[in-house]
């Protein structure tokens, strides 16, 4: 990064140079009937791909801004056994915690603290429905609540010792 700078501040453009400071950020949970992915490939702003899969799948992306903050859109095909179509969009904000606050006091004993990023998501609209065999069923009549919206302050952890990887590798 160091080394894009300078070249920046000259005049030149290094072509590729960046690309070598990306590392995948990644956001995995899961209970007994979800399972959450979010992936990013590059340096905290850009490109996120999210996946859900479980009692309710389906795939989408976001973007973040240089801020990490940004707009998030999942397209939901399945509900159980039944086929849905419904779409989340909301609001999505990667934030750094700050090592140094005390909560990381002597934690760590000798070693500097980690740092650990944050990933908050809000819920702006929730639509579609759930296809049942005799009745269809909106979104939010069945789910108040949209899948993604439940991540405040998830923990996103980035692959900082390792090779750069791939946006265009990096699945949902």
């Amino acid at each position: 990064m160091g080394l894009s700078r300078q070249e920046a501040l000259i005049g030149h453009k290094t072509p590729g140079l960046e690309e070598c400071a990306y590392r995948l950020a990644k956001y995995e949970a899961s209970d007994s009937r979800q399972k959450w992915l979010i992936q990013h490939c590059g340096l905290g702003f850009g490109e996120w791909k999210l996946s859900i899969s479980g009692w309710l799948t389906g795939k989408g992306t976001g973007q973040t801004d240089i801020t990490g903050s940004g707009k998030f859109t999942v397209h939901y095909t399945k509900f159980d056994r039944f086929s849905a179509d419904g779409t989340e969009e909301g609001a999505m904000r990667l934030s750094c915690h700050d090592p140094s606050m005390k909560e990381c006091n002597g934690k760590y004993g000798s070693q500097p603290p980690p740092t650990v990023y944050l990933l908050d998501a809000e819920q702006i609209s929730w639509t579609g429905e759930i296809h049942l065999p005799k009745m269809t069923v909106p979104f939010p009549t069945a789910l108040p609540y949209a899948p993604f919206s439940f991540l405040k302050k998830a923990p996103v952890v980035f692959k900082k010792v390792d090779k750069p990887c791939d946006p265009k590798a990096v699945e949902n």
